[in-house]
């Protein structure tokens, strides 16, 4: 099978202007890795809105999914003599050297090689990266021009695919039966402002909708447990989505994997009809109005939600604190139905868990008027650590710049270890240590000085309060959960109608139908 004679016409367009400007290879390789002339972002929207599990080159418009994206790289690639090979891989992730594992998500990915220089050159601007490789105990290992080792490329498969390959597949994912397929596999969408992953539940004969979101960044030691999940599960009725029977799920994750079954490890799982949600954000919009608001709470922005939501009498775990225009026996059901959902059996016992309730705990006992968000240290503890993580700021730059200089002798050919001096240099970049962390957060202590308090709060308690040494009762992990549901349906305001991905619904019925 070959690719559309439309496609093939756009490739030699797009080559001819690659050769036109650069008669190096390795040159035009540069170029098809800034896609030039090929501005599309990485997503299935083109795809999805027309019904299809894919695009060829002359389809695209606004994004492309990997695997479309690499047939389209390949085919410019080819025409420009760039000699090409395109790659499948199966639970794919990249770790670059000083970077832990723990922190890289899998996910199946497809991509190109090119041949420039006598050498084969990843060309991969999904994931941003481009280098020379070498296969090599089941992983392909990538560096940059200057021979410094930047990445190592593991999977659980991966397989060369010919061009008759590429295409027979990329047919089966435009049909309904691969659409299926490619929606199962998960696909990005942005959906009304947010990027949401889509994935089709073949089992359960549904859709699923995900947003994560980071939700801690300890400095003194790295956490588990860092992503906020909201996913809503749309089941099929006659071929459509039925959203009026749709679940909302939530739940604090270890890993951000491409899949819902990726995310290693969670807690905090709630589980709850989507009427529940529609029926909370209702009461929040009658308290808004109330409260003279005029505009819509999807347009609200606030850097602390609780505290506006407070003004409109509800305090952090949702329940009715001042009249707001909420029927309060009917609030009260309904918190009722949803604390009905929390897994106390299932979590009271785990380390994490304890730990956040206990602290949260601690932080309601301090809370007044001069201490509204209940910070547990002095303001003279907080400045002391963090003149203390400065310190080690300094000590870290001073360090990288002698490591860098190092680097630089040594290419410069005055001292010998060029290669073991770029890797050192490497390694410093890309590794997070207390004092890479600490700089994660430094800017807000001028932009969000309140966010920036917390941070530094959390570091003391970590210090005083190691994981698995401070324990709750059953009331504050209640308390616990009860006030994270209440940030989510804060946050489900603005996210509920991108989950339910109303741009996408016809095209996705289209598949899931035929």
């Amino acid at each position: 099978m070959e690719f559309p004679p439309e496609s093939v016409q756009k490739a030699k367009e797009i080559a001819d202007q690659y050769r036109l400007r650069s008669p190096k290879a390795y040159n035009r390789a540069l170029r098809l890795f800034d896609k030039q002339f090929l501005h599309l972002n990485y997503g299935f929207t083109d795809a999805i809105k027309a019904g299809r599990g894919g695009s060829f080159l002359h389809e695209a418009k606004l994004d492309a999914d990997c695997f479309s994206l690499a047939g389209m790289l390949y085919l410019i690639a080819r025409e420009t003599g760039l000699q090409p090979q395109l790659y499948s891989a199966s639970a794919m992730y990249d770790v670059k050297l000083g970077e832990s594992e723990l922190e890289c998500a899998p996910g199946d990915h497809s991509f190109i090689t090119v041949r420039a220089e006598g050498k084969e050159i990843l060309v991969d601007p999904d994931y941003d990266i481009m280098g020379v490789v070498t296969h090599q105990n089941g992983c392909m290992m990538i560096k940059k021009k200057d021979g410094r080792a930047e990445v190592t490329r593991k999977y659980s498969s991966l397989e060369q695919l010919t061009e008759s390959d590429y295409v027979k597949q990329m047919m089966h994912h435009r049909s309904a039966e691969g659409g299926k397929d490619v929606l199962a596999s998960g696909q990005k969408v942005k959906s009304r402002g947010h990027l949401v992953m889509i994935e089709y539940d073949a089992e359960r004969k549904g859709m699923w909708t995900n947003y994560v979101r980071r939700v801690h960044n300890y400095i003194h030691e790295p956490l588990p447990f860092n992503y906020m999940v909201n996913a809503l599960e749309i089941p099929l009725a006659e071929g459509r989505l039925d959203l009026d029977n749709s679940m909302n799920r939530f739940y604090i994750a270890e890993t951000d994997g491409w899949k819902l079954e990726q995310h290693g490890g969670h807690f905090n799982e709630v589980t709850m009809p989507s009427a529940w949600v529609r029926q909370y954000i209702e009461h929040l919009g009658v308290a808004a109005r109330y409260h003279n608001r005029r505009s819509s709470l999807h347009h609200f922005s606030t850097k602390d939600v609780f505290t506006f939501f407070r003004n409109f009498g509800f305090d952090d775990c949702g329940r009715i604190i001042k009249e707001n225009g909420v029927d309060q026996q009917t609030h009260i059901a309904l918190l009722e139905n949803i604390h009905g959902t929390f897994p106390l059996d299932k979590e009271r016992d785990l380390p994490i868990v304890n730990y956040f309730a206990a602290k949260r705990a601690m932080q309601e006992l301090t809370k007044s008027s001069e201490n509204p968000e209940g910070l547990l240290y002095t303001q003279t503890e907080r400045d002391a650590i963090t003149e203390e993580y400065l310190g080690m700021v300094r000590q870290n730059f001073m360090a990288f710049i002698d490591a860098h200089m190092d680097e630089t002798m040594a290419k410069a050919g005055f001292v010998q270890g060029a290669k073991a001096k770029s890797r050192k240099v490497e390694h410093m970049i890309n590794r997070k240590d207390v004092e890479d962390r600490f700089m994660d957060i430094i800017n807000y202590h001028k932009t969000d000085p309140h966010t920036y308090e917390l941070h530094i709060d959390n570091v003391l308690f970590q210090r005083e309060h190691p994981l698995g040494t401070v324990f709750a009762t059953d009331e504050e992990i209640m308390s616990y959960y009860a006030r994270n549901v209440h940030m989510n349906m804060i946050h489900l305001i603005k996210l509920q109608r991108s989950l339910e991905i109303p741009d996408y619904r016809k095209g996705i019925g289209r598949i899931l139908g035929a």
